[in-house]
């Protein structure tokens, strides 16, 4: 049962005599019990708490008494006496809390009731909640940052392999293309050093049948009537003997250049059909001086033929070069 101060309606203990707000002296009139601290501070928590915040319980006879008070009015109990450490626990004295069990006034910082043993739950401050706010946030953000970065790193890392690939491509191209060129001016050569070698064996074949006298061909056609001994001596001279073997050799570069130009890409396409009829008819123009047959008058016309053939391949070829030599 409480005592209802005349003066300032503070409530007091039962059996205080002056009131512990006021210090004005109270009757022996009693009032009905405090309401129950955990059900105001449901209803009303921050009027509840700042009530009880100008409050503190003496840990002697567990009066309330006003918190600019240092002494207790009842048994006169000073604050600070039984703190060992030297600290000042005002504040904590001040914040009370009833026991649900037997009523008891107790500080908030007591987790166990000393009158009946109630076990109180740990309440949860604003500051952990706050912390857990903040460590939510912290979370938040440093996943959206590491998202961003493993993004970025990501479109880094795919932006590097399409320019190595692009600059692999660019490479391919670029070798394709020289190897291109390469087989081209090999069988321009080539073809231009067929034709005087062709040349010079039909004249000689033809010097020999019809006993001719050219200086161009004495060496080779002066003593044979028969024009097999006539070119069988063109191909034992050690000039012709040359040429010949530069145009075998001409014919393995070839060869290899061409190997490389297989399977070209769509760029290249029409390209390589282009070099490939060149490449053809440059072996067969080749093969004409390298080992001749037939009669002489098939012999002629094929020459014929194939100069014709080889002037059109060159012209062809050099839409796809960048070269503008002329024969």
């Amino acid at each position: 049962m409480k005592k209802i101060c005349p003066n300032c309606g503070v409530e007091n203990e039962e059996n205080a005599k002056f009131c512990m707000n006021c210090a004005a002296k109270l009757s022996e009139e009693i009032t009905e019990n405090i309401p129950d601290v955990e059900e105001a501070e449901a209803n009303n928590e921050e009027e509840t708490q700042g009530e009880f915040e100008k409050k503190w319980v003496c840990p002697e006879c567990n009066h309330l008494i006003d918190a600019n008070m240092e002494k207790c009015p009842e048994c006169g109990y000073t604050l600070g006496e039984d703190i060992e450490d030297g600290t000042d626990n005002k504040q904590e004295r001040r914040a009370i809390i009833k026991c649900p069990e037997c009523g008891e006034l107790l500080s908030k910082k007591d987790k166990v009731c000393p009158k009946c043993g109630y076990v109180f739950k740990q309440r949860k401050g604003k500051v952990v909640g706050g912390i857990i706010a903040v460590v939510i946030v912290l979370l938040v953000v440093i996943g959206v940052n590491n998202y961003n970065q493993q993004k970025k790193a990501e479109a880094e890392k795919q932006q590097k392999i399409e320019q190595q690939e692009k600059a692999k491509k660019e490479a391919e191209q670029l070798s394709y293309k020289n190897h291109f060129q390469r087989a081209f001016l090999l069988m321009w050569t080539g073809a231009y050093q067929a034709q005087e070698s062709c040349g010079l064996i039909h004249d000689v074949w033809y010097d020999t049948i019809y006993n001719k006298d050219e200086s161009s061909t004495r060496k080779y056609v002066s003593g044979h009537s028969d024009f097999n001994d006539s070119l069988d001596a063109l191909f034992k001279d050690s000039d012709f003997k040359k040429d010949i073997s530069d145009l075998k050799d001409s014919q393995e570069e070839v060869r290899e250049d061409m190997k490389y130009l297989t399977n070209p890409s769509d760029e290249w396409k029409q390209g390589y059909e282009a070099i490939s009829n060149f490449y053809s008819d440059y072996i067969t123009f080749t093969n004409m001086a390298i080992d001749p047959t037939g009669n002489l008058t098939s012999y002629t016309q094929d020459y014929n033929e194939m100069i014709s053939t080889i002037s059109t391949d060159i012209e062809t070829m050099k839409i796809y070069t960048d070269t503008s030599t002329e024969e």
